[in-house]
């Protein structure tokens, strides 16, 4: 079963918070972070404009996927590696709460998700 609307009101107002606070911060670079939902995945992403074509579409970065294991009841937190392949985030893996989960990615105290 996907998230239920009331979930999609949730995952916007906790995720879309981070999304829009750190889009207004990188107002000036040019970039913004975006999130995609599908099945009971969050992919945060980093979009930014192509240096020397800034009309062309933008590129999409995936930073960090939020996984929702509903018999658990826990979000799973993922990072994305150099060689494109997601891995579970070790210093904080999963969490009962998605808004510690956001927290540790708005954080990034071990440089995993932000470059």
């Amino acid at each position: 079963m996907a998230f239920t609307a009331n979930e999609l009101r949730r995952i916007d107002r906790l995720v879309g918070r981070l999304c829009r606070r750190r889009s207004a911060e990188w107002e000036s670079a040019g970039g913004r972070l975006e999130y995609d939902v599908a099945g009971h995945r969050v992919v945060v992403v980093e979009a930014r404009p192509i240096w020397n074509e800034p009309a062309a579409a933008w590129p999409r970065y995936p930073v960090a996927k939020l996984t929702f294991v509903r018999k658990a009841a826990v979000w799973r937190l993922f990072w994305r590696r150099s060689v494109r392949k997601w891995s579970r985030y070790g210093p904080l893996p999963y969490s009962r709460e998605l808004r510690t989960l956001l927290k540790e990615i708005d954080r990034d105290p071990h440089c995993c998700f932000f470059e």
